[in-house]
C-alpha cells in the first residue's frame, strides 16, 4: 500500500498491482462511489465487473468495517465468526489505524485492514474466494 496520510486508512491512494487478485472488492478514485469488482488484471490497468478500466492509482481499497464483515457472511455475536474464523477482533495497526485479527485453529492474522487482504487470506488458507453480498 501507498499511504497519503499514515493516520487515515481512507487515504491510500493506490492499492499495489501485487495485492491484486481476480475476485478482490475495490473503490474507485473518491469521484466514483460504490463499490467494483476486479474482473481482469493487466500490467497497467485492472478491469472491474461494471465494464470499466481503471489505472493502478486510480484503485482504493475497501475499509474493513462491522458492515463489510456481516455481508460477507460473518456473524456478530459475542464476538464476530464465520465457519473458517472462530475469533475476529478489532484492533489498532502498527500506524495506530483500526485494524482486525482473524484467528484459526493455531493461526492468527493480524493487522488486516482492508477487504482484498482478508479475501486473500482466505483463498490461501481454504482455497475458496470469500464471497460479499453488496
Amino acid at each position: 500500500m501507498i499511504r497519503l496520510d499514515d493516520r487515515n486508512p481512507e487515504t491510500f491512494i493506490m492499492v499495489q498491482k501485487a495485492e491484486l487478485r481476480i475476485g478482490n472488492l475495490i473503490k474507485a478514485n473518491a469521484s466514483f462511489t460504490g463499490y467494483l469488482f476486479v474482473t481482469e488484471i493487466t500490467n497497467h490497468v485492472v478491469q472491474t465487473d461494471n465494464g470499466g478500466t481503471l489505472e493502478f492509482y486510480q484503485i482504493q481499497p475497501v475499509v474493513l468495517t462491522p458492515e463489510i464483515l456481516v455481508n460477507a457472511g460473518f456473524i456478530f455475536g459475542r464476538k464476530f465468526c464465520a465457519e473458517d474464523f472462530y475469533d475476529v477482533k478489532r484492533k489498532k495497526d502498527i500506524f495506530g489505524d483500526e485494524a482486525w485479527e482473524f484467528k484459526r485453529n493455531n493461526e492468527s492474522l493480524t493487522n488486516v485492514v482492508h477487504f482484498h487482504q482478508l479475501q486473500n487470506l482466505y483463498y490461501a488458507l481454504s482455497g475458496q474466494e470469500l464471497s460479499i453480498v453488496i
